[in-house]
């Protein structure tokens, strides 16, 4: 018997392990946009929660918790197109009410 030579499989297991390694950090990569993501949601959904008025509450988590369209959001809360984005930056002008008193994150 003779010993049989192979050529070049260390190219391509280096090849691979590469790409691997890739996959790995961009894996990694993901899972902390998500976990940033995730806390961020919570705290908007802390900072509307502090808002007196419920329809403005409603009409911030639907939209920036939910993520529905502004259509959708005057559907469901019974607003007209024009009407939705009137309330919305009264909500708007009740969190930066808000902020400048200091309460929000506290």
């Amino acid at each position: 018997m003779s010993e049989v030579k192979v050529s070049g499989g260390h190219h391509e297991n280096s090849t691979m392990e590469s790409a691997v390694v890739k996959v790995i950090d961009l894996g990694n990569e993901i899972n902390n946009d998500i976990d940033r993501l995730v806390d961020l949601k919570k705290e908007i959904a802390e900072v509307i929660h502090q808002v007196n008025n419920i329809n403005y509450q409603l009409l911030l988590e639907m939209r920036y918790i939910s993520g529905k369209t502004w259509d959708d959001v005057a559907i469901a809360l019974n607003y007209n197109s024009r009407s939705v984005f009137k309330v919305h930056g009264r909500a708007l002008k009740e969190i930066e009410k808000i902020r400048e008193e200091g309460s929000i994150g506290q």
